[in-house]
């Protein structure tokens, strides 16, 4: 395919890249899809695996970056951005924004019902 073809197909239906689980046996579950705006600001959708869980916190990059989930507070309040805590049942998902262009490498979400960790290739 013309690269120059390529392109604007990536830009027009994101990239999208997957998650490996890192957590306990024991500790919640999630599936996570990656995605990458044409801006290059990453979205990671969450997709709960548990019952009910409350995801009281997202550390991105183990916190050595100045990547972030976008919070509603950074908006002052308009629609969009996440408020935690984010409360979760079965199979339903969240997009979580990044505040900035950045390569995401590792993904913590803190909830009621432990840590759970992934790397993202």
């Amino acid at each position: 395919m013309n690269r120059t073809l390529l392109y604007p197909l990536l830009l027009a239906c994101g990239l999208s890249l997957s998650a490996c689980d890192t957590a306990s046996a024991n500790g919640p579950e999630f599936t996570l899809e990656v995605e990458y705006t044409a801006i290059g600001r990453p979205q990671i959708v969450v997709t709960s695996l548990n019952d009910q869980v409350t995801i009281q916190k997202v550390l991105i990059n183990g916190g050595k970056s100045k990547c972030r989930v976008m919070l509603r507070s950074d908006l002052m309040g308009s629609v969009g951005g996440t408020h935690f805590p984010l409360k979760l049942n079965y199979t339903e998902r969240w997009r979580l924004v990044m505040t900035e262009p950045c390569r995401l490498r590792e993904a913590t979400l803190f909830t009621n019902l432990g840590n759970a960790s992934y790397t993202i290739e």
